[in-house]
């Protein structure tokens, strides 16, 4: 008799989103090159148009400038690093309760990075796509506000750097859907705050020194908020 498999075996991230570290690197390598593609196809056309020896000049600076799957990921990963930024300024504006920002925050990284494994930077600027899994990932973990609650804050931080331009409900709301659709429509994540957290609450059950198992927790909630910004989730069960 067959074992049955786990729970975790039967999920939509253990089924399609579960890579070796070759398998991954080929994905986004493969994924660059035909962003590549598609970028200096489009300039091809546009020299049909153009004057020849302009658009020369543009595709050859185009092919030498655009990014390598290397560079591609650090530039994704400087928006990911942001979305804590923007979890400080949402627990400053008590529109989201404490305890959901954890599991928004995971839930937001891991659309992203599920997002640009089948799309580019060229085509889908990293800090639009970012606001929409974070406003994608309030919904999913039952934190859900309205789009003009959620831009509020934003705006307001935004007028305080003096930035030129201010985040609008659209720059979000068009994206949405393109970012579901780029999740296949598999929205459930299960990353280690919930693992950990509820291990926590059972182990206060057997352990009296409640101080030294907080602070246990709060180490290990560290290493967790360092291994999202890791592969880690792409090969290993939480």
């Amino acid at each position: 008799m067959a074992d049955r498999p786990q729970l975790f075996e039967q999920t939509s991230q253990y089924q399609h989103w579960r890579f070796t570290r070759a398998s991954l690197a080929k994905l986004r390598a493969d994924n660059n090159r035909l962003g590549v593609d598609r970028v200096l196809h489009g300039l091809r056309q546009e020299a049909k148009v153009d004057d020849q020896e302009t658009s020369d000049t543009r595709i050859a600076e185009a092919t030498k400038n655009l990014l390598t799957p290397e560079e591609e990921l650090k530039l994704i990963d400087f928006y990911l690093q942001m979305i804590k930024v923007y979890v400080t300024i949402y627990r400053a504006s008590k529109l989201l309760k404490p305890e959901s920002l954890d599991n928004i925050k995971a839930t937001a990284i891991n659309f992203m990075k599920r997002f640009y494994l089948h799309n580019v930077v060229f085509d889908y600027p990293p800090k639009s796509i970012m606001l929409t899994c974070f406003y994608l990932a309030t919904k999913v973990e039952n934190a859900f506000m309205k789009i003009e609650d959620f831009i509020r804050p934003l705006a307001d931080a935004e007028a305080k750097r003096g930035s030129k331009t201010q985040t609008k409900s659209d720059d979000v709301l068009g994206l949405e859907f393109i970012v579901i659709q780029s999740l296949q429509f598999e929205l459930a994540v299960h990353h280690p705050y919930r693992a950990a957290y509820g291990f926590y609450l059972d182990m206060q059950t057997y352990i009296d020194e409640k101080d030294a198992l907080r602070e246990t927790y709060d180490r290990t909630a560290h290493y967790i908020d360092r291994s999202l910004h890791t592969d880690l989730v792409f090969h290993y069960q939480p």
